[in-house]
């Protein structure tokens, strides 16, 4: 009983991680498939200012937008979530001769509406507040927009010697060295396993998206590279080769987010593949 035991607390501590996993992966798929564009938000609401839209019926008009996406992508993933868990829990009930209720858990059905109504929303309010930022003329202006932009940054935190960011980096190495160096050998030694294996799969996620962030500051000059031995194998097309370069740097942020989202999803995958592994040599064991 205590061998199963142990195998339970690290099979619930593995799928806790796989969670996070998908939840950051699809937090980012959403944020970037609704992610609006800045100057065509700028003028389709300078249009709407100008016909006589105040800011309180512009943030409705982005919440009614932001629902309309949320509302349709929550029933259907509502839908088929139920679908896969009625079958996978049948299968399982079939082979383990014991049942329990087909019904989703309160957890998947919390996680899935806080993913599903918050992030459609945050995606449409942050690229609009730079629009909603700018006066009337310069918002209804699309040829001069850029050329005419005034940016006005107050930093008050660096006058006195204080970054944000370091601050920021600050607060986690701390927190990570805390769970590292005292939460974790605390918990073995008074035998608390399951907080034990989620100290460590919760510092091996933070790593691997470390990594995976890093790997991203590697993407463009991969990027150029590629461009570079193609070039080489098709000599024919060496004269397309600043067209391409241009291509690629008005992409740039673009194919960022989506190596980003497919760095993430390998790791996933990698790591899903390797605890399941884990988990049935321990089972067989």
């Amino acid at each position: 009983m205590n061998a199963v035991e142990f195998i339970t607390i690290f099979m619930s501590s593995n799928m806790l991680a796989i969670i996070a996993f998908l939840a950051i992966l699809s937090t980012q798929l959403i944020y970037s498939l609704m992610l609006s564009d800045v100057e065509e938000k700028t003028y389709e609401f300078g249009m709407l200012r100008a016909l006589g839209f105040n800011t309180s019926n512009v943030g409705v008009t982005i919440v009614v937008q932001a629902i309309s996406f949320a509302l349709p992508g929550l029933a259907v993933g509502f839908l088929m979530a139920f679908i896969l868990n009625v079958i996978v829990r049948h299968v399982l009930y079939d082979i383990t001769k014991n049942y329990d209720t087909y019904a989703l858990s309160t957890g998947s059905i919390i996680i899935g509406v806080v993913i599903g109504t918050l992030i459609p929303l945050l995606s449409n309010v942050i690229p609009i507040q730079k629009a909603l930022g700018k006066n009337l003329r310069a918002s209804l202006d699309l040829y001069h927009r850029k050329a005419g932009e005034l940016t006005i940054a107050i930093q008050k935190l660096k006058d006195y010697g204080l970054s944000m960011e370091q601050f920021v980096l600050a607060i986690m190495l701390v927190v990570l060295g805390i769970l590292t160096y005292y939460m974790a050998p605390v918990s073995f030694l008074f035998q608390k396993i399951e907080l034990f294996f989620l100290i460590l799969n919760g510092l091996l996620l933070i790593m691997i998206l470390g990594l995976t962030f890093l790997s991203m500051l590697l993407q463009p000059y991969f990027q150029k590279a590629l461009l570079s031995f193609s070039m080489c194998l098709c000599k024919r097309d060496r004269n397309l080769h600043s067209l391409i370069s241009k291509n690629m740097e008005s992409h740039a942020k673009r194919n960022i987010k989506t190596a980003m989202m497919f760095g993430i999803c390998l790791s996933f995958l990698i790591f899903a593949g390797g605890s399941f592994q884990l988990v049935g040599e321990l089972i067989v064991s």
